[in-house]
């Protein structure tokens, strides 16, 4: 709930007032966002 709540600055009542699986979809959109960013920066270091 903190990596939702931090990352899309939503509050806890919002989170906890979402679908289950509605929470689990924000949370790998956005854990796919992250991973996304990370490798771009890995792959600019390479360079």
């Amino acid at each position: 709930m903190f990596f939702l709540a931090y990352h899309l600055n939503w509050g806890v009542e919002e989170i906890l007032g979402l679908p289950t699986e509605e929470r689990w979809h924000y949370l790998r959109q956005l854990t796919g966002q992250l991973e996304g960013e990370r490798d771009a920066i890995e792959a600019a270091r390479r360079r």
